[in-house]
């Protein structure tokens, strides 16, 4: 295979995975709406020395990021995505 027509197909592979409908769960919606951005992060601090840490941690703790982000605005130019 040349290089070529694999580039052409990791192409058409990422966008066919790209193409697809994300579903959110409307009961998610608005989680922590009621938590103040101190509250989010002394959980996030809780977690952080916590052993084991497990997958339901690590999607807790994304959860919390996320939150306060949300509620204290969102980084905007050059290493806005942690890039």
């Amino acid at each position: 295979m040349k290089l070529s027509e694999l580039k052409k197909n990791i192409r058409e592979e990422i966008k066919e995975a790209w193409n697809k409908d994300v579903k959110t769960d409307p009961k998610e919606k608005g989680k922590y709406k009621d938590w103040t951005v101190e509250r989010l992060r002394n959980a996030v601090k809780n977690l952080k020395g916590k052993q084991p840490f497990t997958k339901e941690d690590k999607e807790k703790m994304t959860e919390y990021l996320f939150a306060i982000r949300a509620k204290t605005g969102w980084r905007k130019g050059k290493g806005a995505t942690g890039t």
